[in-house]
């Protein structure tokens, strides 16, 4: 499983039928014991190595869309290769995620920083970028001409994106699941 505390935590709260945004601490409680009880059938939690294990066989891997293609492109990139990866939305639900550019504070060149996103967002640009590391751009659906049929393959549908929930500010909320992720992780 992903080594993220809110992703991870945010599966058992889809089994118990709750949002991954909770702030209701019982709701929460329920969720880690959950994640704990199941702790024994989980191999690692990781988050940079998930191709890895798609490549290598292992039986279930939770995981981002963009690391399924790295592995598939792994073993080969091909029909026969694709049929040993299925990659699926939970129906449950599942956290939805959307990568970002942000410009550090104190940085040396605030109007390069701005050029670079500006060329980083550009949907030729990112098109070309989610066909080189198998990950989709967050510029949709201008890009998609420009991104190669691999890359889309596993581009959410409608239907499949409508049980997305994308993570919220919780304010203060963020330490239990912290006390959560880290009662989880020592059990």
């Amino acid at each position: 499983m992903l080594n993220s505390p809110r992703e991870t935590i945010g599966v058992g709260l889809f089994v118990l039928g709750y949002s991954p945004n909770t702030t209701d601490q019982d709701e929460l409680d329920e969720a880690t014991q959950l994640m704990i009880e199941q702790k024994p059938l989980v191999a690692t939690y990781d988050s940079a190595n998930m191709k890895r294990a798609i490549a290598q066989g292992q039986y279930l891997v939770h995981t981002w869309g963009g690391d399924a293609l790295q592995a598939i492109d792994a073993l080969g990139g091909d029909d026969e290769a694709k049929a040993l990866v299925d990659f699926v939305f939970p129906t449950e639900g599942f956290v939805g995620w959307i990568d970002n550019l942000a410009v550090p504070v104190g940085n040396n060149s605030r109007y390069g920083a701005h050029l670079w996103m500006d060329y980083l967002m550009d949907p030729k640009t990112a098109g070309k970028n989610a066909s080189w590391v198998w990950f989709l751009s967050a510029i949709t659906p201008a890009s998609w001409e420009y991104t190669a049929e691999f890359a889309l393959s596993l581009k959410p549908t409608e239907e499949e994106l409508a049980r997305a929930v994308f993570g919220g500010d919780l304010g203060e909320f963020t330490r239990a699941y912290d006390e959560a992720w880290r009662q989880i992780k020592s059990a």
